[in-house]
């Protein structure tokens, strides 16, 4: 358009038939059309606490499928469950037992302070086990689990099973 006001100036819409080109900072899926993508299968984890509570000063690392990694640290009985401690840390509480362990931890890890979303945990009600999955993400959600160990507690290493199935085009740029 050459100015508002005259009567000939129209719109013309542009577009470009193919993929995003590569780009600083976009990579992946980002880049592929919604209907190329295939079928994403979320990583999980899976934390299981013994017969007790962890120690107090516990803690372990959890790597979320966008690379934000938190320490969850197992707190005093004055702590408040999910709060921050000094050094940044997410509180999980110590009370009870293996059962309250296990609770505490997932309302920490969903919690604000904690993944707040970008990792679900379902805790397995009268135990002390937890299941964690990735929210999004397929491979880039198999990440490391770091730290440890924590008293009374079986923490795998790594989330796992995170995948994508083949999308329609291999390469994003395919289409240029």
């Amino acid at each position: 358009q050459d100015d508002a006001a005259s009567a000939a100036d129209c719109t013309v819409m542009c577009g470009v038939f193919g993929k995003v080109p590569k780009k600083d900072g976009v990579s992946g899926r980002d880049r592929k059309w919604p209907s190329d993508i295939g079928t994403i299968t979320a990583a999980t984890a899976s934390i299981s606490f013994a017969s007790d509570n962890a120690t107090e000063g516990d803690k372990f690392d959890l790597t979320d499928y966008l690379g934000t990694t938190k320490t969850y640290i197992c707190g005093p009985d004055g702590a408040s469950n999910g709060d921050l401690d000094s050094d940044g840390n997410v509180i999980w509480r110590v009370t009870g037992d293996h059962v309250d362990a296990a609770s505490a931890l997932r309302n920490a890890i969903i919690g604000t302070n904690g993944h707040n979303g970008t990792i679900g945990v379902v805790h397995s009600g009268g135990t002390g086990n937890l299941t964690l999955t990735q929210q999004g993400g397929g491979v880039e959600g198999n990440t490391s689990i770091g730290g440890g160990p924590v008293t009374n507690c079986t923490i795998p290493t790594a989330f796992t099973g995170g995948a994508e199935a083949a999308s329609v085009f291999g390469d994003p740029t395919d289409m240029w």
